[in-house]
């Protein structure tokens, strides 16, 4: 079984990774050269403990607030696009308590599979990127916050996570350069860091090294169907001496993971 998987960030490598383990003859087309993309830029937190979608009640006020800045984490560039429209609708009425409800369950159980999976990495003694479980504290400075992660660590116990409720002083041990008006802090237990610019180059090396193939520099530029199948996969590979057209001939499956060129 063939798969071509278009896009080289951590999840078309990860894809590639498990594909390969599972037999399958794996391509992976890459637009850049594998040195510099957003999987190297990331802080390689793996955070069950963010199990609480964006869009829930409260983010409204914030996110308009948010999306006129250019550094906020929700900045939007201003358009009248009717797709941005109704993205933003549907935004609005997903920002519901049910919604977040029904959302935690299946983001904790992928969160902490996606933990597992990164963790049996480590331990298997094929890959090395200081992975590390140290958790997260989120500090609180105001009530109303503090009230806000009391609930998050209240609910977090409740789907299976290990919590802990820091007072001042405890905070203030913990993190001796935090500023003496922190009320206190919940820390979350289960989440873990690596360091994704190791991670980012033993994976491809060692995804070559069991017979995947990694094109770099590899534009896709189209798809030829028969019935909905794809059937070629059409790519060019960018060089500073050439440009040559090239197509990947009846796959059996076909991995969009390229980031915000998806669409």
């Amino acid at each position: 079984m063939k798969a071509t998987i278009i896009g080289g960030g951590i999840i078309g490598l990860s894809t590639a990774y498990y594909l390969n383990e599972a037999g399958w003859d794996v391509t992976v087309l890459e637009k850049g050269d594998l040195t510099d993309n957003c999987s190297f830029g990331n802080m390689g937190y793996l955070s069950p403990s963010h199990f609480v979608p964006l869009a829930a009640p409260g983010i409204i006020g914030q996110g308009i607030l948010w999306m006129f800045r250019q550094k906020s984490p929700f900045y939007v560039r201003p358009s009248l696009s009717w797709d941005l429209i109704d993205w933003g609708l549907k935004f609005v009425r997903a920002s519901t308590k049910k919604h977040v409800d029904r959302s935690a369950r299946p983001l904790v159980d992928l969160l902490m599979l996606s933990k597992q999976l990164t963790a049996g990495w480590e331990k298997s003694g094929l890959l090395s990127f200081e992975y590390t479980e140290r958790g997260c504290v989120m500090y609180y400075q105001t009530r109303k916050k503090e009230e806000e992660e009391l609930e998050n660590a209240r609910v977090a116990e409740g789907l299976g996570l290990k919590t802990e409720i820091l007072n001042r002083e405890q905070a203030q041990a913990l993190e001796p350069d935090l500023l003496p008006d922190v009320r206190g802090g919940v820390w979350f237990k289960d989440d873990a860091h690596l360091h994704p610019n190791t991670l980012m180059k033993q994976l491809p090396a060692l995804l070559e090294k069991r017979g995947v193939q990694i094109i770099r520099n590899a534009e896709v530029t189209g798809f030829q169907k028969e019935r909905g199948k794809i059937m070629v996969v059409k790519y060019r590979v960018n060089s500073e001496r050439f440009t040559l057209s090239e197509t990947l001939n009846t796959p059996d499956l076909v991995v969009l993971a390229a980031g915000s060129w998806s669409p």
